[in-house]
């Protein structure tokens, strides 16, 4: 038979109390920094891609034909260096496609391809001037079928300035250094 062996009280307390002071520092130690206050991320509200005015933007070539019945329906922000509006008119699609013919023909722009599509009632124009390029589309309005949309697309007029062309190119022909100032040789004075 095994002796059955009586712990000691002494060890049995200082191992509890070890046990607890370790206790308490690790719980003091995680207590010690507070947790960063998380911020919930503010919920970003989708931007339109309406202007918000129904006017003809500044940057509109009058020279490209508006419909005149046509009233502005919205105005795209720009995307990259196009813009789009969109028109509503009520007429019928053979003069539209007439007036805008015309209208173009007369403001100078070539028109490139055009696409007629009777059965759907819709046309499509595709134009330039002066490499601006544009597009116009004409087709029944979803809502209103007595009316016509017709979508405009162009590119905005560049602002770029005389001083960033790189064609021009100005050289300094004098200029100081033992080249520029030597007399020319015999080969190049033949030339």
């Amino acid at each position: 038979m095994s002796a059955r062996v009586k712990p000691n009280k002494l060890a049995v307390r200082n191992y509890c109390g070890a046990a607890l002071a370790l206790w308490a520092l690790i719980a003091w130690g995680c207590r010690g920094t507070p947790p960063a206050a998380t911020v919930a991320p503010k919920p970003v509200k989708p931007q339109s891609l309406e202007e918000p005015s129904h006017q003809l933007p500044a940057d509109f070539s009058r020279a490209i034909p508006v419909y005149p019945s046509a009233k502005i329906a919205s105005v795209r922000r720009p995307k990259g260096a196009m813009r789009e509006i969109f028109f509503l008119a009520d007429g019928k699609l053979d003069p539209m496609i007439e007036y805008y013919k015309a209208g173009l023909d007369k403001g100078g722009y070539q028109i490139t391809a055009t696409l007629k599509m009777a059965a759907r009632k819709t046309w499509s124009c595709d134009f330039h001037k002066g490499g601006q390029q544009a597009s116009v589309m004409i087709f029944p309005n979803e809502k209103d079928n007595s009316l016509m949309t017709i979508d405009l697309i162009y590119e905005i007029p560049s602002t770029a300035t005389a001083a960033a062309d790189p064609s021009f190119e100005d050289f300094d022909v004098i200029g100081p250094g033992e080249v520029a100032q030597s007399a020319p040789n015999q080969s190049e004075k033949r030339n």
